[in-house]
């Protein structure tokens, strides 16, 4: 099985050599002046729109239709969501075996702000964040502020207001301290150790606690 990704960016010249080997069985390796029999089953993937990579002449029709035996449509991560809490946790114990890290999981904030993500670049992405993630992270559980920028910022809503306002915003703060003190509640250093995984210092923790009325 052979696969080949992005097979929408292959050049025209490269697309007829690749049917002429689809269609005959039949390769010749570089150096070579004899061809050699193949038997492989190709699996290609693409972002791109190939119907319309046809229509412009952009990409082989004959080649498309040869390819195109069993079409699977994968929907972009952003249109389906809620594999990202499972897609976030695998990523976190392989990158966190690859740099010999020990990481208990992620924290809800940061999964608050990896689910208000659009995730333009999919799975790929998600993996590199988390990866970016565990790199920075100083503590056991990923926060949200070790996350990239981008994935930190970006604009989510709460029910009829836009996040990205004030009301949205507050809501989501508020909602992310009381499940923070409500995580470390009974526990010596309660606060410290909330204001820790919010990414915060302590003080700027009560005067939000006094600001939400939560003190």
């Amino acid at each position: 099985t052979l696969f080949l990704d992005e097979i929408g960016d292959m050049p025209l010249h490269l697309q007829g050599k690749l049917l002429r080997a689809l269609e005959d069985r039949m390769i010749e390796p570089v150096g070579s002046v004899e061809s050699r029999p193949i038997d492989v089953r190709i699996i290609g993937a693409t972002n791109r729109d190939l119907d319309a990579m046809v229509e412009s002449r952009e990409f082989r029709k004959d080649l498309f239709y040869r390819l195109n035996v069993v079409p699977i449509w994968m929907p972009p991560l952003r249109e389906r969501k809620e594999d990202i809490p499972m897609l976030a946790r695998f990523f976190l114990d392989k990158h966190c075996r690859t740099a010999g890290r020990r990481m208990a999981a992620l924290s809800d904030a940061a999964l608050r702000c990896m689910l208000a993500y659009e995730w333009p670049g999919n799975v790929r992405e998600l993996s590199n964040s988390v990866e970016y993630a565990v790199n920075i992270e100083s503590e056991s559980t990923v926060r949200a502020t070790s996350l990239p920028q981008r994935v930190r910022v970006a604009k989510r809503s709460d029910g009829p207001n836009e996040a990205g306002g004030p009301q949205g915003l507050e809501a989501l703060e508020r909602t992310a301290i009381v499940e923070a003190l409500q995580r470390f509640q009974g526990e010596p250093r309660a606060k410290e150790k909330a204001a820790r995984e919010l990414g915060i210092h302590v003080t700027t923790l009560y005067r939000k606690l006094a600001k939400y009325d939560l003190a």
